[in-house]
């Protein structure tokens, strides 16, 4: 608030205060005045002529005349009492204001309070609230009706379709913050929930609007600082056999992953990893080692109408790491290949438990 403001504002305080005072006063005299009135005798109470009337040869009698001006000045203090509070009401009024109001203003419904300091709404209760402390409400539900008591809420679906919205320009700035503190019961700073049956049902959505957004830009984000081995990013788990994660692209890449210099993908499960597409089923590269798996079959690789593996390299193509046998094993399946101790190379022709081994190299 400027100091013309406030100078003004003082001003108006100090008319208000004043005209309470004069209000308190007129009062106290109304009541004395209508104290007085009621002890006129009939006659005179109804305005009937007095002694003094024209035609009368008598004069005024003192007390007849002091009642005659009483009633005038009842009147007189009555409208006097009357715009005074009028006075106070609209000065009152013009104080409330937006362009006047100051700390301590009363919140108005429908009026816009400005204010220079922050405002708290604080449940002080003797026990723990069913509710919501501070709730905007358009659906009819009574506050005691909150599946999650909390400070804040919004409840909406009956004028307008969005509970709660936040809008930032700031740069710096995020339009919603969750913040957790606990250290315990593993909370959420954000926690969505949707209690929808419907297909495609959303608990929390990220949405980018642009049509050509920055690099790296994403709509939903999860970063964990930690620098051990225990943090993770994002995580998404499912309770039946539907999916923990799906990632799909139009034309890009549906799952990039990058470990550094840990492990880009780490899949577990009836089948580590199922992959398929229309060209290429797995594409890996790493500085080490492209694809690692682990397993009775490690890798397996299908196609419909072309190669199960395609594999290039510069120092060979394919590395069979040879076996602890100077020869073939006893049993096999037909197409194994084995590499022995010794550096030759072993093709299963028929398999069984005494299977048969032809040596091609």
């Amino acid at each position: 608030m400027s100091t013309g403001d406030s100078a003004a504002f003082d001003a108006l305080t100090a008319k208000v205060e004043e005209l309470g005072q004069v209000c308190a006063r007129l009062s106290r005299e109304n009541a004395e005045l209508r104290a007085r009135v009621s002890g006129l005798p009939a006659g005179i109470a109804r305005g009937d002529a007095c002694p003094d009337a024209p035609g009368t040869d008598a004069g005024p009698e003192p007390a007849v005349l002091e009642r005659r001006v009483s009633r005038r000045m009842l009147g007189k203090a009555l409208g006097a009492a009357a715009a005074g509070a009028v006075g106070a009401a609209a000065l009152v009024d013009l104080g409330s204001q937006p362009a006047a109001a100051v700390n301590g203003s009363n919140i108005t419904a429908g009026n816009v309070t400005t204010t220079e300091a922050g405002t708290t709404l604080q449940y002080d209760g003797a026990s723990a609230l069913g509710g919501v402390v501070f709730l905007g409400n358009d659906t009819g539900f009574s506050n005691s009706a909150a599946a999650f008591p909390a400070a804040l809420g919004g409840w909406a679906g009956s004028h307008v379709p969005h509970g709660i919205y936040g809008f930032t320009e700031n740069d710096n700035g995020n339009a919603i913050v969750g913040s957790y503190a606990g250290t315990t019961n593993g909370g959420a700073a954000v926690f969505g929930q949707s209690f929808s049956s419907a297909g495609g049902a959303i608990a929390v959505r990220g949405l980018i609007t642009s049509t050509s957004p920055g690099g790296f830009s994403a709509a939903v984000r999860g970063q964990n600082n930690g620098t051990g081995g225990s943090g993770i990013g994002v995580w998404g788990s499912q309770n039946g056999s539907g999916w923990g994660v799906l990632a799909t692209s139009a034309s890009g890449i549906g799952v990039n992953a990058s470990g550094g210099s840990g492990v880009g993908v780490n899949a577990s499960g009836g089948t580590g990893v199922a992959a398929s597409g229309s060209s290429v089923g797995v594409s890996a590269s790493g500085n080490t080692v492209g694809v690692s798996a682990f397993g009775p079959t490690a890798v397996r690789g299908k196609s419909s109408n072309g190669r199960g593996g395609v594999f290039s390299g510069t120092a060979a193509q394919v590395q069979l790491v040879p076996g602890s046998k100077s020869t073939h094993p006893k049993s096999g399946k037909r197409g194994d290949l084995y590499a022995d101790s010794t550096g030759r190379l072993w093709f299963c022709k028929k398999g069984g438990t005494t299977a048969t081994w032809h040596q091609i190299a």
